[in-house]
């Protein structure tokens, strides 16, 4: 199935010190591909207590050709939480993954062949 793109630019106009103005914004191009999915969820909606949270990350391919090369990447809050060490796992296997800053990127998430799903699982904890 081919790719298809679709490109949207936005505007807004007003007055900026009497004068007419109107700023616009670079182009988002976003790939429409049919049967590619990433759904993020976590395991509980109030944390009130000292447990850990826990996301999971599901990538499902139900496109027509495999899906290769995934490299997923999450922004955590790392002013409130910490990434808890060695909890990053991909089909219950340990992840291969850097934490620089705020930005987690998990390397080693499969190739997707059509009708294959991944789940890749973290945890959190309070700072």
């Amino acid at each position: 199935m081919a790719a298809i793109t679709l490109s949207n630019i936005a505007k807004a106009a007003g007055v900026y010190d009497l004068l007419p103005t109107t700023l616009t914004s670079d182009a988002v191009v976003t790939q429409i591909i049919s049967g590619l999915t990433i759904v993020k969820t976590a395991d509980k909606q109030v944390w009130a207590d000292d447990t850990f949270l826990q996301y999971t990350i599901t990538v499902t391919n139900n496109a027509e050709s495999a899906y290769t090369g995934i490299v997923i990447t999450d922004i955590l809050d790392i002013v409130n939480t910490s990434l808890v060490d060695g909890s990053v796992k991909v089909n219950g296997e340990d992840g291969i993954y850097t934490l620089v800053d705020d930005l987690l990127t998990i390397t080693n998430t499969p190739d997707l062949e059509a009708g294959e799903t991944a789940i890749i699982t973290f945890q959190l904890q309070k700072n």
